[in-house]
């Protein structure tokens, strides 16, 4: 089933845009800048399908991890690609799943691929940034139980993602920054799971960490 994007709140992704657009005219980073151009990074924290945790009725403890990499075009401009995977587990609602297996638990995971562009200018040894971004992933909802050496997999589907971020990130090093980000994601495709149609996205808050090379 294909459900809109809106819920990403496409005037901030305009807003984004429009600002990323204005300031590309402008000159480039240059090569003896003190500040890293390239860079990898990591990020973890955690994540809450709220379409998901309202249509089931009750809370997750979700986390979300991430790895990538990142080029700094432009002095207000950067783009990174974001490889992350998204879990958050529920009690098992009435009728789905094995109930021979005993103690089951509903586990939603995204795991997805997205190509971000970032604005923000460095103020001294802080950054703030705002940012959209574009990517695929796969949205799947399967059994987990103790006497299961791996989750038993119910439904999957490829789907285009989309998100808005914020953050700030504080210079520590030289060539590191740590910073905390809001990320807000929205799928284009849903599951079926006992007549409710559920999906892959959701908010999280993560701590983040990149390194320069």
């Amino acid at each position: 089933m294909n459900i809109p994007l809106s819920n990403l709140g496409v005037g901030h992704c305009i807003a984004v845009c429009t600002i990323a657009l204005a300031t590309h005219a402008g000159p480039p980073v240059s090569g003896a800048s003190s500040d890293i151009r390239h860079y990898s990074f990591l990020y973890l924290g955690g994540f809450d399908s709220r379409e998901t945790t309202e249509i089931l009725d009750q809370p997750t403890d979700g986390s979300s991890f991430g790895a990538g990499w990142g080029w700094r075009f432009h002095r207000f401009l950067t783009f990174e690609f974001d490889a992350s995977i998204l879990t958050s587990e529920y009690d098992l609602p009435q009728g789905v799943g094995r109930p021979d297996l005993g103690d089951d638990k509903l586990e939603l995971s995204t795991v997805g691929a997205l190509g971000n562009l970032k604005f923000g200018p460095r103020l001294g040894r802080v950054r703030p940034y705002v940012g959209v971004g574009l990517g695929l992933g796969i949205v799947e909802v399967s059994v987990s139980n103790p006497d299961l050496w791996f989750p038993e997999s119910l439904e999957s589907e490829l789907s285009l993602l989309a998100q808005v971020l914020a953050g700030l990130d504080v210079r520590v090093t030289r060539r590191s920054y740590l910073g905390i980000e809001y990320r807000q994601l929205a799928t284009s495709r849903t599951i079926d799971l006992g007549g409710e149609e559920i999906d892959g996205g959701g908010q999280s808050f993560v701590l983040a960490y990149r390194r320069g090379f």
